[in-house]
């Protein structure tokens, strides 16, 4: 599998409780096979260069489509 690209840092600043970063977490390993860290780089990038969270979800099931129905709903 491809490593997500590199990305220019975006600062958003979000509020996630542990909960919801531990979800993040397991959704990013186990569904996607990538790193929490770089799952949140891309989205960071296309919420900022795009038109919102729908779209950088769509992109990052793009780079992943055995996995598009597997816990994220667009």
């Amino acid at each position: 599998m491809q490593p997500l690209r590199s990305i220019p840092t975006v600062k958003i600043e979000l509020e996630v409780t542990a909960e919801v970063y531990a979800a993040l977490d397991v959704w990013a390993d186990v569904v996607l096979d990538e790193p929490l860290e770089a799952v949140l780089e891309f989205l960071t990038y296309e919420l900022a260069s795009n038109d919102g969270m729908k779209t950088a979800a769509a992109r990052l099931m793009k780079r992943h489509p055995d996995t598009a129905t597997n816990g994220l709903e667009t």
